[in-house]
C-alpha cells in the first residue's frame, strides 16, 4: 500500500491557513471566490465566532478560554481567539478507508510566521470553521511547470515542539509522535506504520513544548464516520466523479463543530490548464454548488472529487494557537 507523506500534508495546512488568512482580510476578489459566507475576514451573523476572547485567549492548553466542542447556531467553537498569531501547530487524526482495510495516520507540525505581517488569531478559527458553506475555484492556464510548490518561497518555518508528543486513549497509551527533520523541515511522524483503524474516542494530547510552548491533556475532537450517498464512489479509495451540477449528500454528523470538505481537481494534460474546487461546508447533510461556482466551473468541468469530514478543536496560549483536527 502506497503511504502518504506526512511532510507535505501539514505543509499544505500551514499554506492553505496562511492562503485563507491573507486572502480574506484583502479588499481584492483575486481568489475566484464565492460570496457563500466570508467576506473580506468578517463572519456574517447567526453563527460568528467569539473573538473577543474575555481573558485574551490564553489558556493553559486543558481550560479557561479554551475551547471545548461547543458551538453557536452555524459554526465556531466557543471561548473565542484573539490577538496575533506568532506560532501555530497542527496535529492531525486522519482515518483512511481504501482496498487494504482502515488505518489511522497521525501526525503534527508547527510553525513560525516570518515577517511582519501577522494574522489575527480569529482569523485562523473563522478561516477552518466558516458560519456558511464557502467554495473557492482557482484556475491556471498554460501551466508550464506542473510541479509542487517552492517551499522556499512560503512565509514561515517550521520550529519544535519537543521530542515526543503523545496521544492517549481512555484505555492508555495510543500512541508516540517522534520529532524528524527531512529537507530543513521539522515534523513529527507516528512511530507505528499502518495503525489499524478506527481512531478510539476520547484521545487526549501532549505537548512537551519547545519554541512552540506545551499544551497538555488536550482533548482531540471525536468525528463520524462520513456516509455519502452522493456522488458514489467508484474506486476502493472512496472516489467519485462530479460535475457542476453534481448534489452533495451524505449522513449528517453529530458534531457541530465539524465541516465537510469537498475538494476537486481536473488537469487538461494537452493544454496544461488545470482548475481545482475547494469547498468547506455545513455538516447538515447535503450541498449544491452555487450558480456563480458553476458558472465559473464551466459546463465542461468534470473531475474526481474527494469528500472528507473533519472536526476541529482550537486552543490558545498567548500569541501560540494549536489547531487540532480528526477526520473521516
Amino acid at each position: 500500500m502506497k503511504r502518504r507523506i506526512h511532510i507535505p500534508l501539514t505543509i499544505v495546512l500551514a499554506t492553505a491557513l496562511m492562503a485563507g488568512c491573507s486572502s480574506s482580510s484583502d479588499d481584492d476578489d483575486n481568489d475566484n471566490g464565492t460570496d457563500t459566507g466570508q467576506t473580506d475576514g468578517d463572519q456574517t451573523d447567526g453563527g460568528d465566532t467569539d473573538t473577543g476572547g474575555g481573558d485574551g485567549g490564553s489558556t493553559d492548553g486543558s481550560d479557561g478560554g479554551s475551547t471545548d466542542g461547543g458551538s453557536t447556531d452555524g459554526g465556531g467553537t466557543d471561548g473565542g481567539l484573539s490577538g496575533d498569531v506568532t506560532v501555530w501547530g497542527t496535529v492531525s487524526v486522519d482515518q483512511i478507508n481504501d482496498f487494504s482495510g482502515e488505518i489511522v495516520e497521525l501526525s503534527a507540525g508547527f510553525f513560525q510566521i516570518s515577517g511582519a505581517q501577522l494574522p489575527p488569531a480569529s482569523t485562523l478559527l473563522e478561516f477552518a470553521i466558516p458560519s456558511e458553506d464557502f467554495c473557492e475555484v482557482s484556475r491556471d492556464e498554460d501551466d508550464d511547470d506542473f510541479n509542487f510548490p517552492d517551499f522556499d518561497d512560503l512565509n514561515f518555518t517550521t520550529v519544535d515542539a519537543g521530542d515526543v508528543i503523545t496521544i492517549t486513549s481512555p484505555a492508555g497509551s495510543y500512541a508516540e509522535l517522534n520529532q524528524a527533520t527531512a529537507f530543513g523541515f521539522t515534523f513529527y511522524e507516528d512511530s507505528v506504520e499502518d495503525r489499524p483503524g478506527p481512531a478510539p474516542s476520547g484521545l487526549v494530547v501532549d505537548i512537551p513544548g519547545g519554541t512552540f510552548p506545551a499544551f497538555s491533556n488536550v482533548a482531540i475532537p471525536d468525528v463520524d464516520q462520513l456516509v455519502v450517498t452522493s456522488p458514489v464512489a467508484t474506486d476502493d479509495f472512496g472516489s467519485a466523479t462530479m460535475t457542476p451540477g453534481t448534489a452533495f449528500t451524505w449522513e449528517a454528523g453529530s458534531n457541530p463543530d465539524a465541516r465537510i470538505a469537498i475538494d476537486a481537481f481536473s488537469f487538461d494534460f494537452t493544454s496544461g490548464d488545470s482548475v481545482s474546487l475547494s469547498c468547506t461546508v455545513i455538516d447538515d447533510g447535503s450541498f449544491a454548488l452555487p450558480a456563480n461556482i458553476q458558472a465559473e466551473l464551466g459546463s465542461d468541468f468534470e473531475a474526481t472529487v474527494s469528500v472528507e469530514r473533519v472536526a476541529f478543536t482550537f486552543q490558545q496560549q498567548g500569541s501560540a494557537v494549536l489547531i487540532v483536527t480528526n477526520q473521516y
